[in-house]
């Protein structure tokens, strides 16, 4: 990362949550599990601008009985897509490396 980690959560130590941002930088796609609310469920993929940075995100999320994390890597695949096409017309292609965050 190019800054300090200012804040985190209570769940999160900050070596932990490094090894998140690992993960999810190797999948390429972040998930939260009753993480901001309880029975709240959310999977996200980056939208990225012609420089690689990312510049949004496209996300979905719904009560955690009904988006259960079993269902996580489908819709990660699909938001993805989003995320790529939304990205291609902002000017970023998938065979550009991301910026190092670290």
């Amino acid at each position: 990362m190019n800054h300090a980690v200012d804040a985190v959560t209570p769940l999160n130590p900050e070596e932990a949550l490094r090894a998140e941002l690992d993960r999810i930088r190797q999948r390429g796609w972040a998930c939260t599990v009753e993480e901001l609310e309880t029975g709240l469920n959310t999977v996200a993929a980056p939208v990225r601008g012609a420089d690689s940075s990312v510049v949004a995100g496209l996300s979905a999320s719904g009560p955690s009985y009904r988006l259960g994390t079993e269902s996580f890597p489908e819709l990660a695949k699909k938001l993805q897509a989003g995320a790529d096409e939304i990205s291609s017309q902002l000017g970023y292609y998938r065979s550009q490396k991301p910026p190092s965050d670290g």
